[in-house]
């Protein structure tokens, strides 16, 4: 069993930040003991009472100073921590994102769209503000509050008793409040978190809800969940204030308590004018280091659990954590076998071998098992049993980033992405020449389309190339597999969507490319170009005949197939 991956606070902030947040601490916390200091002076010097040799112009003008210095240092103050959890942040967003790049279908299949949005936005989101408002402002907010009562001691150990003990106080409430308080915000995410994942399922689903006439039982699900998270907001909004009231109190209490103490000891001559208006300076100062300190309790409630999220989503299955091959798949031309391949109950002691260059055609009634065979060339799948090799390299060798660099894979359920279409065409290869771009739409029919569009190929595709016609989306899929001219070819119902016209095209522009080429699906006319025909029931692979065979068996007409002797298309 591997080692649970853990998010210790401490190893999330690099040496800089500790040094950086300890740097403006102390230089802020400085500045508060001058402004005190060089107050009470100031207001002794104008009643003759300082022991400075300066007069009230000199510790005003000084006072004046010091107070640019902490209005400068008040900004890095906020701006410090912030910047320093917004960087954190910055990474571990990229961690999280590469651990869920590496998962594999059967991984993330299980989790809500809803609930990867909120691990990769409202969860750092959280944890952001703990770590910049709670431990990087609230080290600022500890030092200064213990420097300001330091200096206040030094002129009333009494005024600063007074001032302890409010504190103290505020504090113990608002630990009591903050355990109540965290079990509201797990309530309010885990509502959240549905309400999410069903407002995306209405917006990707719309078509299905309106034509089946269930958009007044949605309305209602929708209503009530909608009902639930408010009521607990409204619970936590409650709780949430609770603490600042609280925290309001024991700060003006503070304050009310030392001006009446010192009012008494002044008037037990037992201090001074001076010494009373810093301490009520300070206690008015120290309402923001509470407030900041009270609330980092807060804060912390709701990074912890936000922090338990991340931690099972950064252990649960991945490729970085299941491990991948090290080696750099090489072959360009080789012989594809599967040697006892089986994986879970879809596919059971799968052994076959397509020549390099050749056509398998993978039918029969089960999909599953065919999806599969899909699946161990990409390595979308974990064999429990057997491998697959590529000339003399095992894929389980080999790194997954160099096997898909390999393979061309056009399926309906492979999205189109928000961007250009000109992006899309040349997803799987960027650096995709003009020509050869031009090659592709021209080849599969889809240059009439663009010359029509006023942006030709920078026109806009939302999410998913909802704004395309369907046939559209499937010939932008079929250009983006052939991009590059992968050596692998997986086609998954390649004419999906596409009129006869069309698909009589695609099939004639495919049947000359040279590939190692596999293909699923249902229509006999996408595997009439096939070398060998392998036919899949209940998991096993019952049945392996040459295309004659099978055109002969299934009396279907042939298509010329060309001479797919070298890699990519004839010159």
């Amino acid at each position: 069993m591997s080692e649970r991956h853990l998010l210790q606070y401490r190893k999330l902030f690099r040496p800089s930040d500790i040094l950086a947040f300890a740097a403006v601490g102390i230089a802020y916390a400085a500045s508060i003991a001058a402004l005190l200091v060089l107050l009470r002076e100031f207001v002794l010097a104008l009643d003759g009472g300082s022991n400075w040799p300066l007069t009230p112009v000199e510790i005003g003008g000084l006072l004046a100073v010091t107070a640019i210095l902490h209005a400068g240092l008040r900004m890095l103050e906020f701006t410090v921590p912030e910047e320093i959890g917004f960087l954190i942040v910055q990474r571990l967003r990229v961690r999280l994102y590469r651990h869920m790049a590496a998962m594999m279908p059967d991984q993330i299949r299980h989790r809500s769209r809803g609930s990867l949005i909120l691990r990769l936005t409202g969860d750092l989101t959280m944890l952001r503000t703990w770590l910049s408002r709670g431990i990087g402002r609230g080290i600022i907010a500890g030092l200064s509050l213990i420097v300001s009562l330091g200096v206040i001691a030094n002129f009333s150990l009494a005024i600063a008793g007074v001032i302890s003990l409010f504190l103290v106080t505020g504090a113990v409430f608002s630990l009591l409040a903050g355990r109540r308080l965290q079990k509201l915000t797990a309530r309010v995410r885990r509502r959240r978190s549905t309400l999410t994942s069903n407002i995306d399922e209405q917006v990707h689903a719309l078509a299905t809800v309106q034509l089946f006439g269930r958009m007044g039982g949605e309305d209602a699900r929708l209503r009530r969940q909608n009902y639930g998270l408010t009521k607990a907001l409204m619970q936590e909004a409650w709780w949430r204030g609770s603490l600042r009231g609280i925290s309001a109190l024991m700060s003006w209490g503070a304050l009310v308590g030392a001006l009446f103490v010192g009012f008494y000891l002044l008037q037990q001559g037992m201090t001074d004018l001076g010494t009373i208006v810093a301490a009520l300076i300070a206690a008015r100062l120290m309402q923001g280091f509470v407030t900041n300190l009270s609330l980092s309790h807060d804060y912390w409630r709701r990074a912890e659990i936000s922090r338990s999220k991340l931690e099972d989503f950064l252990n649960s299955r991945s490729r970085l954590l299941t491990g991948d091959g090290e080696d750099k798949l090489v072959h360009n031309r080789a012989t594809i076998a599967f040697e006892g391949v089986t994986i879970g109950d879809t596919l059971t002691d799968f052994t076959a071998s397509l020549p390099a260059g050749q056509h398998a055609a993978l039918v029969g009634p089960d999909g599953g098992a065919r999806q599969a065979v899909l699946d161990a060339v990409t390595k979308m799948a974990v064999l429990d049993e057997g491998q697959v090799m590529v000339g003399k390299q095992d894929l389980a060798d080999c790194r997954v980033d160099t096997v898909w660099k390999k393979i061309g894979y056009i399926s309906p359920d492979l999205h189109l992405m928000r961007g250009t279409l000109r992006r899309n065409l040349s997803y799987r290869r960027r650096s995709l020449s003009d020509e050869e771009l031009n090659y592709l739409i021209e080849g599969v029919g889809l240059d009439s389309y663009i010359s029509r569009l006023p942006d030709g190929l920078d026109h806009w595709l939302t999410e998913g190339g909802a704004n395309l016609p369907a046939d559209i989306r499937q010939l932008v899929r079929i250009v983006r597999g052939l991009a590059g001219n992968p050596p692998i070819l997986l086609l998954d119902r390649p004419c999906s969507a596409l009129d006869d016209v069309q698909s009589a095209k695609v099939r004639r522009f495919i049947a000359n490319y040279s590939a190692t080429i596999f293909t699923i699906s249902d229509d006999p006319q996408d595997f009439r170009t096939a070398d060998t025909v392998w036919t899949f029931d209940a998991g096993r692979l019952v049945r392996i005949e040459s295309s004659n065979e099978y055109d002969q068996r299934a009396r279907l007409p042939t298509i010329p197939r060309g001479n797919r002797s070298g890699l990519g298309w004839p010159h």
